[in-house]
C-alpha cells in the first residue's frame, strides 16, 4: 500500500513536470507518468518485500536464536528433526535414494511431489 502511495506521488510529480517544464499535453504526460509509476510501485514494492525478509533473518536483541532459526517460525525449520527422530538413521539414505528416483522420474517428465510416510512401528516395550 506503501508503495502505492508513493508512486501516485511521483506521478502526480512527473506529469506535472511533463507539463509544464517540457510542454507535452495534459492527458499524454499524465498518461506517461502513470506508466512510469506503475513501474516505480512494482520496484518499490519488491524493495520493501526484500527488505522486510531481510528484516526477519535478523536475530531480535533478547530471543533465542532457536526461536527463529534463520529467520523462519521453528515448524517450518525444525521440521526435519523431527523427521530424524521417528525415521532413525535410515533417514538420509531413504532421502537420498528418493531424491535419485525422483530426479529420474522427473527427466522423463514425472515431475510430482512426494510426501514422507512410515507405516505403524511396533512398541519395542
Amino acid at each position: 500500500a506503501r508503495a502505492g502511495e508513493i508512486a501516485a506521488q511521483a506521478a502526480t510529480a512527473v506529469a506535472r513536470v511533463l507539463r509544464d517544464d517540457i510542454g507535452i499535453d495534459a492527458d499524454r504526460s499524465a498518461h506517461l507518468a502513470a506508466g512510469r509509476a506503475r513501474r516505480f510501485e512494482r520496484g518499490l514494492a519488491a524493495l520493501f518485500r526484500d527488505e522486510i525478509e531481510r528484516g526477519r533473518r535478523r536475530p531480535t536483541p533478547g530471543v533465542p536464536a532457536w526461536v527463529r532459526p534463520d529467520g523462519h517460525r521453528q515448524e517450518r525449520k525444525l521440521a526435519l528433526l523431527a523427521a530424524v527422530a521417528h525415521f532413525g538413521p535410515d533417514l538420509v539414505p531413504e532421502l537420498v535414494r528418493a531424491a535419485h528416483g525422483h530426479l529420474e522420474r522427473g527427466a522423463a517428465g514425472n515431475w510430482c511431489e512426494w510426501t514422507l510416510q512410515q507405516s505403524e512401528r511396533e512398541d519395542p516395550a
